[in-house]
């Protein structure tokens, strides 16, 4: 794919590192951010946005997240030479007061709103960047290490912050669509929906708008999270049958979180074959999978020493997640599938039509 010559408007961001297949590390995307020079600086060698005190501590790796959306980095990249103490960056102002909870982790991250004029968005080797994000609001966290950020580009999630992946350059005028295509071999901004590569193989499902009166806003991360249905089957398991709710892709997880109506469902869990499927009205499965279903185990999830019981999973799909958290009480069926759906289908997200798509893959 990268060969073929893009669409205009279309940016491929660079990642970090590949995201799939790499020993001894998760499944995820990486992508690099750093704060730029505001565009009055008309010196070259500050506009050129070198890693210097001028840019305070550098670029910044963050994670690639579907699950939320709002970049949250350590506070101290917004800070000459990475100093909280000391003075902000030229075109760095701080506002309000900021607090994050990530599950199934439960992190807990606090910090403050931060504005940055020019955020450089996929940052290469030699300093330049895929393209620049302007007036982006960002989390600076305080208690967080000097290695993690999270870049959080979902749509029907709490908005954090601005979603860079909806503001390339021409997005907000119209000339560019507002979308992303995220691919086993890298990450696509910019694509209308008849451009994609290999575009007669993706099935579309239409999304709700979030807003109270159904009305469609175009260019917003404010759709509802795609409807999803889980069905169970075991012969041994009371709960078996159809589960319709909501399904998030999340790539910032490799797990999957899974929460059912039915009482007792995990009780006679192992053994039973789960499929994930999502739908469009009047056109059956956009895509589907399948698993079957471990015994459990404890895993530590968070930060802290608190292990966690999940359960295993096997099956030959690629799309099946690493394990399955179960979730507590809350409303209707829903299912966060992780990352892995993505090593056997493209995924595609278009914000100002209101739809995503998949095309299923090899593997």
């Amino acid at each position: 794919m990268s060969s073929v010559a893009l669409p205009k408007g279309v940016v491929r961001v660079p990642l970090t590192r590949a995201p799939f297949g790499v020993e001894n590390k998760k499944n995820s995307f990486y992508v690099a951010i750093k704060v730029l020079p505001p565009a009055s600086v008309t010196s070259p060698a500050a506009a050129a946005g070198p890693d210097t005190a001028r840019t305070g501590t550098g670029s910044h790796v963050c994670q690639v997240d579907t699950g939320s959306c709002g970049i949250v980095v350590p506070q101290t990249l917004f800070y000459v030479d990475g100093n909280t103490s000391g003075s902000l960056l030229p075109g760095v102002t701080k506002g309000s007061p900021a607090k994050v909870i990530y599950h199934p982790s439960s992190n807990d991250l606090n910090g403050f709103h931060y504005t940055v004029e020019r955020l450089g968005v996929g940052v290469l080797d030699d300093g330049s960047c895929a393209f620049v994000c302007e007036n982006a609001t960002v989390i600076g966290a305080e208690n967080v290490g000097p290695d993690q950020g999270m870049m959080g580009v979902g749509f029907g999630r709490p908005e954090l912050g601005t979603n860079v992946f909806l503001n390339v350059p021409g997005m907000s005028d119209g000339t560019v669509p507002p979308s992303f295509l995220l691919t086993t071999q890298g990450i696509w901004l910019g694509y209308d929906k008849e451009d994609l590569p290999n575009a007669s193989a993706f099935a579309f499902q239409t999304l709700t708008p979030e807003t109270a009166d159904g009305a469609k806003v175009p260019n917003t991360p404010a759709w509802n999270t795609p409807n999803a249905v889980v069905t169970l089957s075991s012969l041994t398991n009371p709960a078996s049958g159809q589960y319709p709710g909501t399904g998030l892709l999340d790539t910032g997880l490799d797990l999957m979180m899974l929460r059912l109506t039915a009482p007792d469902w995990q009780q006679n869990f192992p053994g039973t074959a789960v499929t994930i499927a999502w739908g469009n009205a009047g056109s059956g499965a956009v895509l589907q999978y399948q698993f079957i279903v471990g015994p459990t185990e404890e895993v530590k999830l968070g930060s802290g020493d608190a292990l966690t019981k999940v359960f295993t999973v096997s099956g030959p799909s690629s799309m099946k997640p690493m394990y399955i958290v179960p979730l507590g009480e809350g409303d209707g069926n829903f299912v966060n599938t992780g990352i892995n759906v993505i090593q056997g289908a493209d995924y595609y997200f278009n914000a100002d039509l209101g739809l995503i798509g998949f095309a299923q893959t090899p593997g």
